[in-house]
């Protein structure tokens, strides 16, 4: 586990950064006030019922420590560290942010050995503190299930349009054609960019600082010097096309064309330059 664990800290630290992704890491400037906000918000807000009822679960288990065998201490204990490792960690990693959906995988395989399958084998020995326990887990269940289902068929939704939205531009392109990914989230624009760079659309750019830039180059490199009034399609969210169409300086309905998908627009060109 140690191993493992070491390696992926490795690939963290020399191979992704710790400052590339605005929401997530650690970033000069950023104050011990905003991660501690941060923590605060995951767990309050994000994982409220998570927090309340692990604390509830902590209370029950003080209550019948004396049912644990000394011998069975040291493995518990054990148990602890490793899921208490895993919650720490993911609350410290996503504390610019919060620690919300899908992001929360890691932190509940935590929270699972801990209170639940180190809690089941305190409480199995006493059938109240069972039954009791037992009614605890089904509430989680009851309030947090429907929501990760909701949650999950809106992301598998989102997955859908965003495969519609790289098909568009696709087919709206040929191997030359300079495309602008415009999204304001960063991790969509250099997801858009990778797909297209390794489906043969190497001229893709996206807004970085004070410049457009070609941020992907997995198939091949992209001129340095480039203006958007050269692209041929745009990508953005639907509230961003009227500064987009500015930008791409086209003014006549006739110049373009629009395909919607969802929250996501697609602008094409009728003719380059």
């Amino acid at each position: 586990i140690v191993l493992c664990m070491l390696a992926n800290v490795f690939c963290i630290l020399f191979m992704v950064g710790v400052d590339k992704v605005s929401y997530a890491g650690f970033q000069e400037g950023t104050s011990l006030t905003e991660y501690m906000y941060g923590i605060k918000m995951s767990l309050t807000t994000y994982t409220k019922w998570y927090t309340l009822i692990g604390a509830l679960i902590i209370l029950l288990a003080i209550m019948c420590y004396r049912s644990v065998e000394k011998k069975d201490i040291k493995k518990y204990l054990g148990l602890a560290l490793i899921g208490g490792y895993v919650m720490v960690t993911q609350l410290v990693v996503h504390a610019k942010s919060g620690m919300w959906e899908r992001y929360l995988f890691p932190y509940i395989v935590g929270y699972v050995l801990v209170f639940v399958l180190l809690a089941y084998r305190i409480f199995e020995r006493d059938r109240v503190h069972k039954v009791v326990f037992a009614c605890v887990m089904l509430a989680l269940l009851y309030k947090n299930a429907p929501l990760a289902y909701e949650n999950a068929q809106n992301y598998a939704y989102t997955g859908q349009i965003v495969n519609q939205l790289l098909q568009c531009i696709h087919a709206n392109t040929a191997e030359g054609d300079s495309i602008i990914c415009a999204f304001a989230d960063e991790e969509l624009n250099l997801a858009t960019e990778s797909w297209m760079e390794a489906n043969d659309r190497t001229q893709v750019y996206t807004w970085s600082g004070s410049e457009w830039k070609n941020l992907v180059q997995i198939m091949g490199t992209a001129p340095a010097e480039y203006s958007a009034r050269n692209a041929k399609v745009l990508a953005c969210y639907e509230w961003q096309i009227n500064d987009m169409l500015q930008l791409m300086e086209l003014t006549a309905e006739e110049q373009y064309e629009a395909h919607y998908f969802g929250g996501y627009a697609v602008l094409v060109r009728r003719y380059a330059g």
